[in-house]
């Protein structure tokens, strides 16, 4: 089933900044579409457009129309057009109504007419394409947010639309979730042969599933469209300027020209581009075996800033956590990591105190949590929750970041600076006076980091903080957040980004079914293939070309601390090549 679209511009009510500027495209029937553009420009207001949420409930002005093999969106309730294109959203939340797993699934079913005897064949169908394997009748306030997308795309696959419009289907998946949405893709367009537009920046699993890649600029126009190969080299330098997502094996590539090392072709996927590295150094001849030394860790660790004892279990009710012992120093980094439902936001959440812990079990700057009082808590912590929508609780921006500082009692030109400050920090100004509610999801996400780095708590707990974000926007914030550990505040970042957890992460908790796995270094997590696998996780692109050369790059001693990065791996390659005797190339 074919898409246009044609010269549609939609504004916001309220909203004088136009999200899109006249834009026009076709989408072929069975064809897979990547649309990328920058955070804010647009991609979430066109799939609003798409499923026709706008402009049928979504308030404001549309202009042009779209077109689902000649339906016309503003012509046909969403209901109608739910038959036709299945939607799922950024924020699970937004479209889970039911209080089951089976009845959410069902629920589109039952308005579609299927048949009770095939309705369970599909229920079942579709939860177990999208990896979802428990008990049946579990509550969905009881899932992880990575569990309640799966069940979001499942709600969608047991209708079997036309249309499959997937808006960051992944982003609360673990690696190892992402990897089974990608296959259920791959599957669906071998068999049935789905149209597909799809959000996402976890592209490098994603490249063979992809016809054309279609990509707006900050105002939503379109800047260009092409094959994923031609695109992503030949208008390399566009895309960088514009912040969009880029597969890791283009970044890679680029890391190694840009250290010297020749590279022939252009690779798009991480296999090709081993398969270049190797057959370059095999080429250049023999070579010497050579363990060098990593750098020295640049932070070093001061008081004990959190301390977890592991005193009793915590029940089901409120999450499930067995005994653990975690200690975080002052000025240290660390993620969390491991497969939805492992525990990370439960174990976030009991930090804060959300969740009841018993006395003795944590310690915060050497007092028991248990005795602080809530105020004395957001003193010490900050806390960014994976849904920012859960913690605005003003109507202007502006007013978002200042809300803490007054209740801290600032004076009103200091929170008048720092409100300024932050706004302009994380490219908020033009939006000061806007609903917070009204932002894109990256934007809300900037947003609620923002507030919370505005009060300037030593210990930062960030809950996906890049979710939604463009890699401009990531890299800001990534180092930002860096700045701050060398300024020594302590950071504990729960992602399901293992190259985020390479390049910035000092230390890694690794949690699977409520149990602690590992409590140590990140180079300790990346070599140890049973552990990754126990924990649902994989390694990130340039761990893996790591892996996959490891009978030809240089190793790294135990010493480093920051193994594994892209940085690492140009440099690798670059002491292999060295390292080869010239003259004794292998034919």
């Amino acid at each position: 089933m074919s898409i246009e679209v044609e010269d549609v511009i939609f504004t916001y009510a309220g909203n004088s900044r136009t999200t899109r500027s006249g834009l026009s495209m076709q989408i072929a029937e069975g064809e897979t579409v990547l649309l990328l553009g920058p955070s804010g420009s647009g991609k979430s207001t066109l799939a609003l457009c798409m499923c026709g949420l706008i402009p049928h409930a979504v308030v404001g002005d549309m202009k042009g129309r779209i077109r689902l093999a000649g339906i016309d969106t503003r012509e046909t309730e969403p209901a109608e057009l739910a038959e036709v294109i299945g939607t799922v959203f950024q924020d699970p939340d937004a479209q889970i109504i039911m209080m089951t797993m089976e009845d959410e699934v069902a629920f589109g079913l039952e308005n579609m007419g299927v048949p009770a005897g095939e309705m369970s064949a599909r229920i079942a169908e579709a939860l177990h394409m999208v990896g979802l394997s428990l008990p049946r009748g579990t509550p969905i306030d009881q899932l992880s947010g990575g569990q309640k997308q799966r069940l979001a795309l499942a709600s969608v696959l047991a209708m079997k639309p036309a249309i499959l419009l997937l808006d960051e289907p992944t982003a609360n998946l673990d690696p190892v979730g992402t990897s089974q949405v990608f296959s259920t893709l791959r599957k669906l367009k071998r068999s049935v042969r789905p149209t597909i537009v799809l959000i996402e920046h976890k592209l490098d699993g994603l490249m063979d599933l992809v016809d054309r890649v279609v990509v707006l600029d900050h105002t939503g126009a379109l800047v260009c469209s092409g094959s994923p190969r031609t695109l992503f080299n030949d208008k390399a330098a566009e895309l960088h300027r514009l912040g969009v997502w880029f597969p890791q094996a283009i970044e890679l590539t680029s890391a190694l020209r840009n250290a010297g090392f020749p590279i022939a072709g252009r690779p798009l996927y991480l296999n090709e581009l081993a398969e270049m590295v190797r057959h370059t150094l095999l080429a250049r001849g023999d070579m010497e075996a050579r363990e060098t030394q990593s750098a020295p860790s640049k932070v070093r660790a001061g008081r004990p800033l959190l301390d977890i004892r592991p005193t009793a279990c915590l029940s089901r009710k409120n999450g499930w956590l067995k005994p653990l012992s975690l200690q975080v120093h002052q000025g240290q980094f660390w993620a969390i990591v491991g497969e939805n439902g492992a525990g990370k936001t439960t174990l976030a959440r009991h930090i804060m105190g959300l969740i009841p812990t018993r006395p003795g079990t944590i310690y915060i700057d050497g007092s028991d949590a248990t005795t602080l009082p809530a105020s004395e808590l957001a003193r010490k912590i900050g806390y960014v929750f994976q849904n920012p929508e859960h913690q605005f609780v003003t109507e202007r921006v502006k007013d978002e970041i200042a809300f803490g500082l007054k209740n801290l009692g600032w004076q009103a030109e200091d929170i008048a600076a720092s409100v300024e400050r932050h706004l302009a920090r994380f490219g908020l100004t033009e939006y000061a006076n806007s609903h917070p509610f009204g932002l894109s999801h990256g934007q809300k996400r900037r947003l609620s980091v923002a507030v919370m780095l505005a009060v300037g708590q030593d210990l930062l707990i960030l809950d996906e903080p890049t979710f939604g974000q463009d890699q401009q926007h990531t890299a800001q914030l990534m180092n930002m957040l860096t700045a701050l550990q060398r300024e020594g505040k302590t950071i504990l970042m729960i992602t399901h980004d293992m190259t985020l957890v390479a390049e910035y992460a000092d230390h890694v908790a690794v949690l699977s079914e409520g149990e602690l796995l590992l409590s140590g270094t990140v180079d300790a997590l990346f070599t140890d293939d049973k552990l990754l696998a126990r924990a649902g996780l994989r390694r990130p692109p340039a761990a893996e070309l790591i892996h996959l050369l490891s009978d030809l790059l240089p190793r790294r001693n135990k010493e480093g601390v920051r193994p594994f990065t892209t940085e690492d791996w140009a440099q690798r390659c670059m002491e292999a090549l060295a390292s080869c005797k010239e003259g004794e190339g292998v034919q």
